[in-house]
């Protein structure tokens, strides 16, 4: 592969959007918060240092490592590409069985890894859907989660496949480009170069992956956070909320994007907004969520959430204590599972039903099969449960345990 060229250097202006939006470009912070929300596995692995110091000092993932570091290097000199480098840098399923039989050998092995998985991966709730198992195939399960993670990032934003919902997920610039192509090759040079030889086994892959979708500017999963500080006020409030008084724990408005640049808010929105503040104002319930991300369109400037909460403020008089922020759902799937989120997070008591709010065609959706088959489909589980329509444009229904599962197969909404 070419060195620095000047079509990088033209992709570079090109690029030169993107990078503004977080001035500091591939930033360390920004760079953790993704890690940490898309692989916590991997990224809690890193940051407990007994645990760390015991994967480092493994001689076979250590072999592994060197090995996998040794084929994109031949890749980033030899590919013509970015098929070519996608395929060098792909979890094979080989290597991924050979990493889950070591990892096993040192879970039997290592007494304060063992206490590790106990303490601090299965008591987060991250990888609810292995709850039943046994500690040593939870750890399994979740690095296999993981390494299919890194893999879709792989397939996704250097080859354009797999992708479920490519309108408003795909990669940023064409893969086929060589400007593209040159930008990521050299990406990879950086991230080879700068790496130790202690490295952990699973840094290179992750630490490549995670700078192709910030250069693709989808770092949305990072964006707002923490929640606890946009959401402060409501969130003090809710340990005050005498929850007998009402029917319902939340409304939740469930975002629709604009279709056009520059519209910050579609009619829609306003309509559901509108319907959400006449049911808070009644008493149906302590509080009002509006969720949705940067959505749509492709690469929008605009939440939807907070866009949302400030048309009930503004143009509703709706108090701005009472809206709860949830700025990173992209489909109706993770409008359900993110509030449940940050239900459980605040205590909410999960005994009381969730009032949903849209318009009457999309209600129709989610109170229907179909809908409970697209949610197995993206989150391999039902996020509610007895989802019962109310009316033309309302839903209840309750929240499931299981939202807290991590999905690594939504890197921009895990």
């Amino acid at each position: 592969m070419k060195r620095l060229s000047v079509i990088a250097l033209t992709f570079g202006l090109v690029c030169s959007t993107f990078v503004s939006y977080s001035q500091e470009g591939i930033h360390q912070d920004e760079t953790r918060i993704l890690q940490k929300r898309i692989f916590y596995l991997l990224d809690a692995m890193e940051a407990h240092p007994p645990v760390a110091t015991a994967v480092a000092a493994d001689v076979v993932l250590q072999r592994l490592m060197v090995q996998k570091r040794t084929v994109l290097q031949q890749a980033i000199d030899s590919c013509a590409n970015l098929a070519c480098i996608a395929d060098a840098m792909l979890i094979k399923p080989g290597e991924d069985a050979a990493i889950a039989r070591q990892l096993s050998s040192l879970f039997q092995n290592n007494g304060k890894l063992r206490q590790w998985i106990k303490d601090s991966i299965r008591a987060t709730g991250f990888y609810k859907l292995s709850d039943s198992l046994p500690d040593a195939s939870l750890f399994r399960e979740a690095w296999e989660e993981e390494a299919a993670g890194i893999n879709y990032i792989i397939r996704a934003y250097l080859q354009n496949k797999g992708l479920q919902y490519p309108k408003v997920d795909a990669a940023s610039f064409p893969v086929n480009s060589p400007p593209y192509f040159d930008s990521v090759g050299h990406l990879i040079t950086a991230v080879l170069e700068n790496g130790r030889e202690e490295e952990l086994f699973f840094q290179p892959l992750l630490r490549i992956c995670l700078r192709i979708l910030q250069l693709n500017r989808h770092d949305e999963a990072a964006r707002l956070l923490p929640l606890s500080k946009i959401n402060e006020q409501p969130c003090q409030q809710i340990r005050s909320v005498q929850w007998r008084q009402f029917p319902f724990s939340a409304i939740l408005v469930f975002g629709e994007g604009p279709e056009t640049p520059d519209v910050p808010i579609s009619v829609h929105n306003k309509e559901r907004c509108a319907a959400a503040s006449a049911l808070f104002k009644s008493g149906k319930a302590p509080f009002i969520i509006v969720s949705g991300g940067y959505v749509h369109p492709f690469q929008t400037k605009y939440c939807e959430a907070v866009e949302m909460k400030k048309y009930l403020t503004d143009s509703l008089s709706v108090p701005a204590g009472v809206i709860i922020i949830e700025p990173h759902a992209r489909h109706t799937t993770t409008n359900i599972r993110n509030a449940n989120r940050i239900l459980y997070e605040n205590k909410v008591p999960a005994n009381k039903p969730v009032l949903g709010v849209s318009d009457v065609a999309h209600i129709r959706y989610i109170a229907g099969e179909n809908f409970e088959r697209v949610c197995r489909r993206d989150l391999k589980y039902l996020p509610f449960e007895r989802m019962k329509q109310l009316s033309d444009t309302t839903v209840a229904f309750y929240p499931a345990a299981c939202s807290t599962q991590i999905n690594t197969g939504d890197p921009l909404d895990p």
